[in-house]
C-alpha cells in the first residue's frame, strides 16, 4: 500500500507508514514563512519520517491524492463527516492565497477533506 508514497532515491528517503485519525485542531505550518494557519477540526493522516527530495511538494501531493486506498479513506471520511454545504466566507476566500502552496485547491473551492503537506524539520 505504501510503495507509491515511499521512495529511497537519491541518497535520500521517504517513509510514509503511519495512519492516523485526529478530532482537534487542526493546523498547518509554513516553515519557509514561519506561519501557522487553522483548517479545520477532524483530520486524517499519514505521517513518517524522510524528505521529499528529490520529489517536489506538488510531486508528491499528487501521489497521495491519485493513490486508490488513501482515496477510498478519504470517502469514508466524507460520509461520515460531510462539511457544510455552506459557500466559504468571502474571508476564508481572500486568506487563501497567504497559505501559498499549502493550499492547493482553488481559491474559491467549498469546505472539504483536502490535501495538504505539513512539513516538519
Amino acid at each position: 500500500m505504501y510503495t507509491p508514497i515511499c521512495h529511497q532515491l537519491e541518497g535520500n528517503f521517504l517513509n510514509l507508514s503511519d495512519l492516523g485519525f485526529i478530532i482537534d485542531l487542526v493546523e498547518l505550518n509554513d516553515p519557509q514563512e514561519y506561519d501557522t494557519f487553522q483548517v479545520g477540526w477532524i483530520y486524517f493522516s499519514i505521517s513518517g519520517q524522510g524528505y521529499l527530495f528529490p520529489w517536489t511538494y506538488e510531486e508528491t501531493l499528487a501521489k497521495l491524492r491519485a493513490h486508490p486506498v488513501l482515496q477510498q479513506v478519504r470517502d469514508i471520511c466524507r460520509e461520515m463527516w460531510p462539511a457544510t454545504t455552506q459557500p466559504p466566507r468571502p474571508g476564508i476566500i481572500s486568506d487563501r492565497p497567504k497559505m501559498g502552496k499549502l493550499w492547493s485547491e482553488p481559491q474559491d473551492a467549498p469546505y472539504d477533506w483536502y490535501w495538504a503537506i505539513n512539513e516538519t524539520y
